[in-house]
């Protein structure tokens, strides 16, 4: 039996470790992420193996640039519509320092898009990006939901999507939500709902609604939301403060908003050349009909947690 195949088998050994029930959020995400994580094994193994055969990117010293290659790649591909030769090419043109130049072949780059699920586990941080790709228990995604504070039967929307990656594991660890799934780009509306349609691990009570926005509301005016979550895409908002207003009117009467954002800090370097500092983004949120409740920075990171309520 080679390494990889008892790698294979003992990767479903952790779901054991959940035999009692825990209802708490964290043990339910960790136990979500776990049966998805398995789920994509058995549903491709071979893909597996192709992940876990690109030892020279998990070896690579800078996380960061791997996690944003991945990013790219896989957004390129699926969203806009690249060949993987395509993708080399932009990277050579663009991105002349890239220091992963040397593995940037079309079966590497195919490897990394084909198997999208796995990258966008990893590139979120939520499974540690090396072999076997366990989960990362240092991850701000638990971190994430305790200040959400979702409950099971919440109607939850996310504005800016993307990927879908966080809506997925809302409805691994929940039950009973209605969750509006909401892009302004409509193929990676249509992406998002194709994961969905194909993960077995999603809780059966969950229910999926894909919604494509737009720069100036959220199309989501007449459902009234319990929580509406923004992470790491405000900044991008071209209309921050009709959207707010969209916002406003899609909230349930006692509903939140949580903005989940990356800052300017003086000891960080900037995630996105679109990054405000934290006063420009209290104050567009203040002066557009919310106060700010509870604010909270992720341990190790540049992004601020915003809990907001209409005034």
């Amino acid at each position: 039996m080679n390494r990889i195949t008892n790698i294979l088998l003992y990767s479903f050994l952790p779901i054991l470790l959940f035999a009692q029930p825990d209802t708490t959020a964290h043990n339910r995400i960790i136990k979500g992420i776990l049966d998805y994580r398995n789920e994509l094994i058995a549903r491709n193994p071979e893909g597996f193996k192709q992940v876990y055969r690109l030892e020279e990117i998990w070896k690579a010293e800078d996380k960061e640039e791997v996690e944003e290659f991945m990013s790219n790649a896989t957004h390129a591909y699926h969203i806009l519509g690249y060949s993987p030769k395509s993708i080399i090419k932009l990277v050579h043109k663009h991105l002349p320092d890239f220091k992963l130049q040397h593995l940037l072949t079309e079966e590497t780059v195919l490897a990394i898009v084909q198997n999208d699920d796995w990258m966008n586990l990893l590139r979120h941080g939520y499974l540690k990006p090396n072999p076997p790709f366990q989960i990362d228990s240092k991850t701000g995604l638990f971190e994430e939901l305790s200040f959400y504070k979702i409950r099971d039967g919440m109607k939850i929307a996310e504005l800016g999507a993307g990927d879908g990656t966080f809506c997925l594991l809302l409805g691994l660890a929940f039950d009973s939500l209605t969750v509006y799934v909401n892009d302004v780009d409509r193929n990676a509306v249509k992406y998002a709902a194709s994961k969905f349609e194909h993960c077995e691990s999603i809780r059966a009570s969950n229910r999926y609604l894909m919604v494509e926005g737009k720069n100036k509301s959220t199309e989501l005016e007449a459902v009234k939301i319990d929580k509406i979550i923004i992470r790491n895409s405000f900044h991008h908002f071209s209309h921050q403060p009709e959207m707010l207003a969209s916002i406003r009117a899609s909230l349930s009467p006692d509903g939140d908003l949580y903005i989940t954002d990356p800052t300017l800090l003086q000891d960080k370097k900037p995630e996105c050349d679109k990054a405000m500092s934290l006063e420009a983004l209290r104050a567009i949120i203040e002066a557009n009909g919310f106060k700010i409740v509870e604010e909270k920075q992720l341990k190790d990171w540049s992004w601020v947690m915003l809990h907001c309520k209409p005034n």
